[in-house]
């Protein structure tokens, strides 16, 4: 039986994207005096994450963007469709640097106690939580959970594999210095969802390309990495061998409900509602997660999930979500036509939840109408069952 140690202020599970940027912000603003215990194994994954950001804008995460773009464009049916944003830039964001300096910046701070053991089980009696490791447990009276969410088993995913590449024999001057959003000229005919290729152009020598499935089957390794090929070859006639592959990533974004959580705790990242349905992006919104905890810590309060999210803006994602579960063969035409019909700056607000309503009325004109139509109709059939 573990025994029980040491009773902490607060204790924070994961070591992954969302707790590091909350230790790094909390250990800028903290005003009052706490005693946090940092648990979880850690985590090593190259993680590359990106968002767009206000060119005006002196974040405190500067030192860990790799690269910034005001340019993109799509792909679909051999027509492409370039953007130029005037407010905005898209960033790529090295989350493992990131997660790295975070767990070194702690070594400075003895209110901060970090242990390296897997969680087993969280409960709360009386007030306190008990977090059972497998070796000793210990108590708090406030817990933040960062571990991934459980989701729904109909629920779509978002899954991706990337290779990050280094130039060999050939570099990639012939790529657009432009990021590819989304390129579905790729093979649309597998069964388990639409696909499409995203690519990171970082330098004429090193570049991320990921495939991207909206499905409910995660793919195996294999199959990801032929779309790659398959795709320099079709696309750029470049040949993957030709190129030194420094790292891989990969991830799966449920899109859509999680399953419902224990509100006694504070939940943040993706199971605390911070990824955005519709398009899966999620670091702006566990930045908004980690400043509404850290409010709550100076006001001693008991610390709870913030969803970043609001009402009206999250009931549009899930309708917008439920158009392409329905159509999954429209995905292409949808996006398409959204760069089509939207200014640059409007789609990244939409994207990226800048949106007003304005915004959003623009989103809803631009999508096809029927299936539009169709989906929120079914949508109000079954609340009325």
């Amino acid at each position: 039986m573990p025994t029980v140690e040491e009773k902490f202020d607060i204790i924070i599970i994961g070591t992954g994207l969302s707790a590091s940027c909350f230790i790094y912000e909390l250990i800028e603003k903290l005003e009052i005096k706490i005693n946090l215990l940092w648990i979880g194994p850690l985590d090593t994954r190259p993680q590359t994450v990106c968002t767009w950001e206000p060119k005006s804008s002196d974040p405190w995460y500067k030192d860990f963007i790799q690269q910034k773009w005001n340019s993109w464009y799509f792909k679909f049916d051999n027509e492409t469709i370039s953007h130029s944003s005037i407010n905005y830039n898209y960033i790529a964001i090295d989350a493992q640097l990131l997660r790295k300096k975070a767990m070194s910046k702690i070594a400075d701070f003895n209110w901060i106690t970090r242990d390296t053991s897997s969680v087993l089980d969280v409960s709360r009696d009386n007030g306190v939580f008990t977090i059972k490791t497998p070796e000793r447990s210990f108590l708090a009276e406030d817990v933040i959970d960062t571990r991934p969410p459980d989701y729904q088993k109909d629920s779509i995913l978002q899954h991706f594999y990337g290779l990050k590449l280094r130039a060999k024999s050939r570099d990639f001057r012939s790529f657009p210095k432009d990021v590819c959003l989304m390129d579905f000229d790729i093979n649309q005919e597998d069964p388990t969802g639409p696909c499409f290729i995203y690519a990171l152009p970082f330098s004429n020598s090193e570049i991320l390309i990921e495939t991207t499935f909206f499905s409910k089957m995660i793919k195996n390794k294999v199959s990801y990495i032929s779309q790659i090929r398959t795709w320099l070859k079709s696309r750029h006639n470049l040949e993957l061998d030709d190129y030194e592959i420094i790292e891989s990533e990969h991830g799966v974004i449920p899109m859509g409900k999680i399953i419902p959580i224990d509100d006694s705790l504070a939940r943040l990242g993706s199971a605390g509602y911070a990824t955005k349905t519709s398009t899966g992006y999620t670091f702006e919104y566990i930045l908004k997660q980690t400043k509404s905890i850290i409010d709550q810590i100076h006001q001693k309060q008991h610390l709870t999930t913030y969803n970043p999210h609001p009402k009206p803006l999250a009931a549009l994602d899930y309708i917008f979500l439920k158009v392409v579960k329905d159509n999954p063969s429209l995905m292409p035409r949808i996006f398409m036509q959204m760069a089509l019909k939207l200014k640059p700056d409007t789609f990244v607000e939409f994207m990226s939840e800048k949106n007003t309503f304005l915004t959003s009325f623009k989103m809803i004109m631009a999508m096809p109408k029927i299936p539009f139509i169709r989906s929120l109709l079914k949508i109000g059939l079954k609340r009325n069952v």
